[in-house]
């Protein structure tokens, strides 16, 4: 992992923690019957920020909400996660093939809805916010 990667990583650390919580209880199945308070205690992450963040990771592929209270893992690997987005998008933005901001580009490259895309852009920014400043 470089530098770029681990910045994402840590920015990203709730997915990753929710997504391992749920890997480590799923059945035969991957299915997963847990509470959204359940997980929070688990992952020590607020109850309503897990919601939101089973909301994205649903959105990408990760997570399927089968039932209240029960999840289906789909996948549990980078690419299902906003960390493959925000380096493919700083990755095209550095070789100068995609603005940040240019949604229609986007959505034509990563194939996601807008309020996505508007996601993505914003942990984009905050990456390079803080790259910035550890590099001043």
């Amino acid at each position: 992992m470089d530098w770029l990667d681990k910045l994402i990583a840590d920015e990203l650390k709730p997915y990753n923690l929710i997504l391992n919580a749920l890997d480590d209880r799923k059945n035969d199945e991957g299915l997963i019957l847990i509470s959204q308070k359940h997980l929070g205690e688990f992952t020590n992450i607020h109850p309503t920020t897990v919601g939101k963040k089973l909301k994205v990771l649903s959105e990408l592929g990760s997570v399927e909400q089968v039932a209240p209270g029960k999840y289906k893992l789909l996948h549990n690997d980078k690419e299902h996660t906003p960390h493959y987005y925000i380096r493919m998008l700083i990755d095209l933005n550095i070789a100068g093939l995609v603005s940040l901001g240019d949604f229609v580009t986007q959505r034509e490259i990563f194939g996601l809805e807008k309020p996505m895309l508007h996601r993505i852009d914003e942990y984009v920014r905050l990456v390079m916010m803080k790259l910035k400043a550890e590099l001043e």
